[in-house]
C-alpha cells in the first residue's frame, strides 16, 4: 500500500523556499516557475515531494553575479545625471 501524499499549504511552502505566498498565487495563475500544485476545492497544496523535486530541478549557480534565465538585470542604467 502506497503511503499517501504529505500535502503542504503555500504558507509552508513559503516558509521552506523563501517564495511569498502572494508570489506562490501569482505563479500558479501564470503557470511560469512554479513548483506543481493540487486544487482540492477552492484550496491548493503542494505534495512535498513534487516541491523536492521541483527545488532539485532549478539551475545551479556559482555566483550571486549570475542572472537565471528570465531575470532582469538588476545593474543601474546610467542616466547621464551624474553630479560632479
Amino acid at each position: 500500500m502506497e503511503a499517501p501524499p504529505m500535502l503542504l499549504t503555500p504558507e509552508q511552502v513559503s516558509e521552506r523556499t523563501g517564495i511569498s505566498v502572494a508570489t506562490l498565487a501569482k505563479r500558479r495563475v501564470s503557470g511560469l516557475d512554479t513548483p506543481p500544485f493540487i486544487r482540492i476545492g477552492s484550496r491548493v497544496f503542494y505534495d512535498a515531494i513534487d516541491l523536492a523535486a521541483w527545488v532539485a530541478s532549478l539551475p545551479r549557480q556559482r555566483s550571486t553575479r549570475e542572472n537565471p534565465p528570465g531575470a532582469r538585470s538588476r545593474r543601474r542604467r546610467d542616466t547621464g545625471n551624474v553630479a560632479r
